[in-house]
């Protein structure tokens, strides 16, 4: 797997439809030749064979279903309790137990990254800003069927998958005054004070889901 490099990086980028074959290799970038890698994150994608990555493909879309259903199921249940507030105070204490207890079970590091977060746990490190950039580039229409494979700097295997803005997701992130009700907006100012995750629309591109994987945990 070491030829899939970006600056020491590899990129797969799987995107259905659009590509001819499920899994893309990327050709091998010269090392300093690359001045900025989140500007030259997408490079030309080759057919490939590699069934490991597609392992990884499968495994990291199957755990960030299950990650997404236990938070939305979690959310949904605060919503009918208590409404905005009481579930923006339920993802302020538990979101990120509820990932890390994902991440023990499967023997990976789930994490949620987003540019515009709004806890400062979710802020991306290079590699997802990276992969953030890379499909703010695609300017497709929908990111269904759209992820990548990654290695980071250890050569573990990295999934990336779009987070997408939904309609039920804009009484917290959407337009202030429209989506967002002022008493709302003052319980996330309390308990996110540099809080940048406002302003969305429905369908916009919220962050990304990275499922990092041991090189030893692939079954």
């Amino acid at each position: 797997m070491k030829t899939f490099l970006i600056k020491n990086l590899a990129l797969l980028l799987l995107l259905s439809g659009f590509f001819t074959s499920c899994n893309q290799q990327v050709s091998k970038s010269e090392g300093n030749s690359m001045k900025n890698p989140v500007e030259e994150a997408f490079v030309e994608a080759t057919p490939t064979q590699d069934t490991t990555l597609e392992i990884y493909r499968r495994q990291g879309k199957e755990i960030v279903k299950a990650t997404f259903s236990a938070l939305n199921s979690q959310l949904k249940s605060a919503m009918k309790q208590g409404g905005v507030p009481y579930a923006l105070r339920f993802c302020n204490v538990t979101a990120i137990p509820i990932t890390d207890s994902l991440s023990a079970r499967y023997d990976v590091d789930i994490k949620r990254v987003s540019m515009q977060n709004r806890n400062p746990d979710n802020a991306p490190d290079a590699l997802e800003e990276s992969m953030i950039a890379s499909l703010q580039k695609m300017m497709v229409a929908s990111y269904e069927g759209v992820n990548m494979v990654v290695l980071d700097q250890d050569e573990n295997p990295v999934y990336v998958q779009p987070i997408v803005l939904g309609d039920q997701c804009l009484q917290c992130h959407g337009k202030l005054g429209d989506d967002i009700l002022a008493a709302n907006y003052e319980t996330i100012q309390s308990l996110y004070p540099n809080d940048k995750a406002t302003g969305y629309r429905s369908g916009d591109l919220r962050g990304i889901w990275r499922i990092r994987f041991n090189s030893t945990n692939l079954n």
